[in-house]
């Protein structure tokens, strides 16, 4: 599952990097440019900051966007899935036996590019902030974008890795020597990048533009850069400020929110833009990552039997459907797909995640990973209104809770008990969170985040991991486990037993990295 990293990107050239996959800039590399003399024009400036929107998902599975899907088989929501291939580095980390393995290739890969993508949004902030366009609105919001997208990738660094190094210059990833800096100074500048984003940034734009970080989408991030430092009356009122503006709603039909016959829909607050050009390659890979094996994927990342347990247990057909395919099932929305098979014998969980699922008659031709044209969606308004819902019960603001908590229920068609209180609402919303986001790539963040009911000095990975957790013991007593899963050992039937509080809550630093270092970065403690 390793791609070794040999060289930096910029050392290829400044277009070569700055070339995005993004529907506002499909123009292939086209030469080198010198930095010295770069930022000269709008169109330079317009394509530096295209190439920081590229660096959130890269052009390929293996930098960043696979780490999204593993970050979900590090749950109770997902299994590695793959058992015709030896899952590697991908088990190490989703079945917590990584510690002393700082040298994990799809963790590295993760941390390399995701100082990549800063060092790419710290040139163009500087270039742009020197440049001599004298277009000063679209200067301005360019480098709040570059700001957004720099805000966005720490948020990505600070909730996988804790602490790690502070960079706001535009310094190479390879010449840093520097300690970390704490998670709360990190979660700081996420707050400041966001906050100074949205001073600027537009509520929308027009077509050729769509994908651009709008005030929304910094304000979003920011009330959920709150929620997670547990500042809970800040997450209330950006939240609610963003509701009340009223730009977005949700989905009438929940099968609507993840479609390629829906891009940037109403409920999409941001989400990054993918199309099915053959000659660029700029799709979306998960489709065919995550896919049947039946089906021309590869099926790394499938939903667990336990998440489907959790609709069935709440009545919840509708998200059902539009979140897990399951083997001899019509694949709900697709009249193409009758009876899909996703054979157990190559599939731990004989699931598949129906939200990356491309209906055959929309695939395009080659049906590649490369050529997908389904949009990953980051942030999206149910996301927000969640926010709000826990945010406003922490601040001890239970009605607000309570009417963002139904907001989203009603969409699917479930009822909401407006009596609910102390911790039944509490829970109410976190299992709100884990039924509506479901393979988003949330899960891990929330369980490392909340507390275990049974002892709150630890979180709630502790209450379903660990020799005693509830989803490893309801795994591993036949009569409770899945007997499609049971039977398929494959993979470990025991995922997560191996867990320990204080260990495992957080990633290694790659050990590279802290060679490159020369000692000054420390690894995360227990790793």
């Amino acid at each position: 599952m390793n791609k070794k990293i040999s060289k930096l990107l910029f050392a290829v050239g400044f277009a070569a990097a700055f070339a995005s996959c993004s529907d506002f800039l499909e123009e292939p590399p086209r030469g080198t440019q010198d930095l010295n003399t770069y930022f000269q024009t709008e169109k330079e400036c317009t394509q530096a900051v295209n190439g920081c929107y590229q660096s959130i998902l890269y052009d390929d599975w293996w930098q960043t966007t696979y780490f999204k899907l593993v970050s979900d088989m590090c749950t109770d929501d997902m299994w590695a899935g793959n058992t015709t291939q030896d899952g590697g580095e991908t088990w190490e980390l989703c079945h917590y036996m990584y510690k002393g393995k700082a040298g994990n290739g799809v963790n590295n890969n993760h941390w390399q590019f995701c100082y990549k993508g800063i060092y790419r949004c710290n040139i163009a902030i500087e270039g742009i902030t020197n440049s001599p366009i004298t277009n000063d609105k679209l200067k301005a919001r360019l480098i709040a974008e570059a700001k957004f997208v720099r805000g966005l990738i720490y948020f990505e660094l600070v909730k996988n890795y804790g602490g790690v190094p502070l960079l706001t210059k535009a310094i190479p990833p390879t010449e840093v020597k520097m300690a970390k800096s704490t998670a709360e100074q990190i979660y700081n500048q996420v707050k400041s990048d966001m906050k100074s984003a949205a001073q600027v940034l537009p509520e929308s734009y027009g077509a050729s533009d769509k994908g651009r970080a709008t005030w929304g989408a910094a304000m979003a991030y920011l009330a959920k850069a709150c929620l997670y430092t547990e500042k809970w009356d800040s997450a209330r009122t950006v939240s609610a400020e963003i509701i009340g503006k009223k730009i977005y709603k949700l989905e009438p039909d929940f099968a609507n929110v993840w479609s390629t016959k829906n891009p940037n829909g109403m409920e999409s607050i941001f989400e990054v833009q993918f199309n099915k050009n053959t000659e660029l390659n700029t799709g979306f890979r998960l489709p065919v990552v995550s896919g049947s094996r039946d089906d021309q994927g590869w099926s790394w990342g499938q939903p667990s039997a336990n998440l489907e347990k959790a609709y069935k247990d709440e009545g919840d057909i509708e998200r059902l459907r539009s979140t897990i395919i399951k083997n001899g099932d019509d694949v709900y929305g697709d009249p193409n797909a009758k009876a899909y098979v996703i054979t157990p014998s190559k599939h731990k969980s004989a699931r598949i995640c129906r939200k990356y699922y491309i209906p055959k008659a929309d695939r395009p031709t080659p049906y590649d990973a490369s050529t997908n044209n389904l949009n990953y969606i980051m942030m999206r308004y149910a996301d927000l209104l969640l926010i709000h819902a826990e945010a406003a019960y922490n601040s001890n603001h239970p009605d607000e809770a309570i009417a963002s908590l139904k907001e989203v229920r009603d969409r699917v068609h479930l009822t909401t008990d407006m009596n609910l209180s102390g911790d039944a609402l509490r829970d109410a919303i976190y299992k709100e969170r884990r039924l509506e986001l479901a393979t988003e790539g949330h899960r891990l963040y929330d369980l490392r985040r909340w507390k275990n009911p049974s002892d709150v000095s630890k979180s709630m990975l502790s209450y379903i991991f660990g020799p005693n957790g509830t989803f490893v013991k309801w795994n591993m007593n036949e009569a409770t486990a899945d007997p499609l899963e049971w039977a398929n050992k494959g993979e470990r039937q025991d995922k997560g037993i191996y867990f320990e509080e204080g260990v495992y809550n957080l990633f290694p630093i790659p050990q590279s990295e802290i060679e490159l270092s020369g000692g000054l970065l420390k690894q995360n403690p227990g790793l």
